[in-house]
């Protein structure tokens, strides 16, 4: 069936539309690239290697549990402002300074012992943080034992950190609910989007991208993108648009 030429012109606005879209969020994602730039030392560590580090007396569990504190402090309550945590364990360097004290006595409760977690602040925890779901109605909320999961951590020796912000009762507030926001915490950021699906080499993507984004195949409501990929990528023009603004976070999700 011989596409019309309202069709073809709806499809340029699309793709058009698209490409400024992804334009503004790669200038974003460099202005918050800019701001982290300072360095961590711990970034992207394993647990392996800090159970090494711990041994070989590189670093303390205090230290590393500090400088995971620092880290929150510097992305997510100044800097890019992430808002990606809800509320710190305020009791973390305490518990930090426990676990160095039985390591330095030889005992170790497993390859977990002094390990900083982040929970989702739907789980239960039994402590001086709250649990809210994310929702203003369970704000100040204190479950009255931990969570199975928060349980089993705490006897493996992880270290409780935070809780982290959510899709507010799990995404189960409403038909129409963005990803990543509270009513306790508002809308969490994603630190560096990542790339989307057909249009790969990102950063060289210009006007031009659009005539490389030819042939369309339409079947059963899909398109194949040709965007700098050897092969198609079907996907719905719905869900590409979704998951763009999903992994940008320029705009708000609906």
């Amino acid at each position: 069936m011989k596409r019309t030429r309202a069709f073809n012109q709806l499809l340029n606005f699309i793709l058009f539309s698209i490409i400024l879209l992804i334009t503004s969020c790669i200038n974003e994602a460099e202005n918050i690239t800019n701001t982290t730039k300072s360095e961590f030392r711990f970034d992207e560590i394993t647990i392996a290697e800090l159970q090494k580090g711990y041994a070989n007396g590189d670093f303390t569990i205090t230290e590393v549990t500090q400088s995971y504190l620092d880290r929150i402090k510097d992305i997510d309550d100044n800097g890019p402002e992430l808002n990606a945590v809800i509320q710190l364990n305020p009791d973390a360097m305490a518990i930090a300074e426990q676990l160095d004290k039985e390591l330095k006595e030889g005992n170790s409760r497993g390859p977990m012992h002094g390990i900083p977690v982040i929970l989702k602040d739907n789980i239960d925890t039994h402590d001086n943080m709250f649990t809210t779901a994310g929702s203003r109605a369970l704000e100040g909320s204190k479950p009255l034992k931990d969570s199975y999961v928060a349980k089993k951590l705490r006897e493996s020796g992880a270290i409780i950190l935070a809780k982290a912000n959510l899709s507010e009762w799990a995404n189960f507030r409403g038909d129409m609910s963005s990803s990543g926001w509270s009513g306790i915490n508002g809308q969490t950021k994603n630190l560096v989007p990542t790339q989307m699906l057909a249009l790969a080499k990102i950063q060289a993507i210009s006007f031009k991208a659009i005539k490389a984004c030819y042939p369309f195949t339409i079947k059963g409501g899909l398109f194949s993108l040709l965007c700098y990929q050897p092969e198609a990528v079907p996907v719905s023009l719905k869900t590409l648009t979704f998951l763009i603004a999903h992994e940008c976070q320029c705009l708000p999700l609906i």
